[in-house]
């Protein structure tokens, strides 16, 4: 079938009314036309974009010839659709993305082809999306087939959907799941040197207030100092201000005063974020890798793109409880067409230590 021959074509019987810059044609009601079709208006082809009642179509573009409420000679083709769209409108439909590419003998034969469906030689409409779970699909269609195709140089530009030669995509190093502690200079976390000291008098003691030997302020302690002198230190609030390996000091006077040493604590700051990172390869000459993030807020039940996490890391900043529980896992891809690999997820738990 030609894409856009003088066969498979008809002649209208009765004219149709045009408007010059108007891409809105009346029809009669007797008339067949589907969307896709094309229609042949003083010489010139259309797309059929829509259509709209038993008596109006609206073209992919506007009428470009003088206004003719009666314009006779109309022929309705029925090309391939997906061809008769690229041509006339630049892919320019639903499906914005859609490739017209060619494919030889030699790519059809490639498992990384046929995993996206092209699985044969010939002429193809393909595109790729991804689905409400945050997969990503292939709709491959064959417009035209032909025996061989086995010219592969100089298609360059259609590597990335049906690659020339074959490419493995590996993970080396998956996305890590974290603990993050907000709000940023709170204290996250810390250590104690606290060991047995006979000195100290066994109770439970509430500290309020710390000071750092820096800038924090306002984290808040209870120790219980075992009858050994051992005392064991739970936070209870973080402060602010606070900097990693900053030190907090808790004098024996506010511990019973029996004359024990004074418990240090050293401080890692909360950040309130945090980066995922993955490292990947591939095989195949030239192959650049590229990267899609996705984040997952219903503990891995289905995943959505990320927008502008297209770098080997991902960065998140200002956490809080909203993110708790978030998945996140990366998208790889390269340029050569190899087939794509999906890392590990990786769970996010945020930590309130205000």
């Amino acid at each position: 079938m030609p894409i856009l021959g003088l066969i498979d074509a008809a002649t209208f019987s009765n004219a149709v009314g045009v408007t010059s810059g108007s891409a809105t044609v009346t029809i009669n009601a007797a008339y067949s036309i589907d969307a896709g079709d094309i229609i042949e208006l003083s010489g010139v082809r259309y797309f059929v974009n829509s259509v709209d009642s038993d008596t109006q179509i609206t073209l992919g573009s506007n009428y470009a010839a003088a206004t003719n409420a009666s314009l006779a000679g109309a022929v309705r083709r029925t090309a391939p659709k997906a061809l008769s769209d690229f041509i006339l409108r630049g892919a320019t439909s639903v499906a914005a993305s859609t490739q017209i590419i060619g494919v030889s003998l030699a790519e059809a034969k490639l498992a990384e082809n046929k995993a996206k469906g092209l699985s044969s030689p010939g002429w193809w409409s393909y595109r790729t999306y991804t689905d409400a779970a945050g997969s990503t699909r292939h709709k491959a269609e064959c417009i035209a087939s032909f025996k061989d195709g086995s010219q592969v140089s100089g298609d360059a530009t259609d590597d990335a959907y049906a690659g020339d030669v074959t490419s493995t995509i590996t993970i080396s190093s998956q996305p890590a799941n974290a603990t993050v502690y907000f709000p940023a200079g709170a204290v996250g976390t810390f250590t104690s040197n606290g060991a047995a000291d006979g000195s100290r008098t066994a109770g439970t003691y509430t500290v309020t207030d710390a000071a750092g030997n820096a800038s924090g302020t306002g984290a808040d302690f209870t120790v219980v100092v075992a009858a050994d002198g051992t005392p064991t230190v739970t936070q209870t609030s973080g402060g602010t201000g606070y900097v990693d390996n900053e030190t907090i000091t808790i004098a024996d006077s506010s511990l019973g005063g029996g004359g024990g040493a004074a418990v240090v604590l050293t401080v890692t700051a909360a950040t309130a974020a945090n980066t995922f990172s993955v490292t990947a390869s591939s095989t195949g000459s030239g192959a650049s890798i590229t990267y899609q993030w996705q984040i997952s807020t219903n503990s891995g039940g289905s995943f959505a793109n990320v927008s502008g996490a297209t770098n080997q890391t991902l960065a998140l900043t200002g956490l809080t409880a909203t993110e708790n529980g978030n998945q996140y896992r990366v998208r790889v891809n390269n340029s050569i067409g190899g087939v794509e690999v999906i890392s590990t997820a990786a769970t996010l738990t945020t930590v309130n230590n205000a």
